[in-house]
């Protein structure tokens, strides 16, 4: 039974939510696994947050597993704030998702 540790880094992975974006806090390394078993990575994290959203708030988790049984969690946090759009903003927002419904009727 071959094992080690597994440096677990994902800093450069990028999960889209909607036009935001959610990185991994920061590299961090999973306890003994086996290097012959798969592991399997878990993002946990709500449909929908409220806004607006500070640089590095914690937004949910990514949990890794190994035969099912949890070896690590790791935040994940905002690359980047975003404010609550202003009346503008919103308006422009229902508008242009009201043309893209109404252009899909007849394509």
């Amino acid at each position: 039974m071959l094992r080690r540790m597994l440096p677990f880094s994902t800093s450069t992975q990028c999960f889209a939510a909607g036009t935001n974006q959610l990185r991994v806090a920061a590299r961090s390394f999973v306890p003994v696994a086996r290097v012959d078993r798969q592991l399997v990575r878990r993002v946990v994290y709500p449909d929908t947050v409220s806004l607006p959203v500070s640089r590095g708030q914690s937004l949910g988790q990514v949990r890794v597993y190994q035969e099912g049984r949890l070896l690590g969690v790791v935040p994940l946090v905002a690359s980047r704030s975003i404010d609550r759009p202003g009346l503008a903003g919103r308006a422009g927002w229902y508008a242009g998702r009201t043309l893209h419904h109404v252009l899909g009727w007849f394509s």
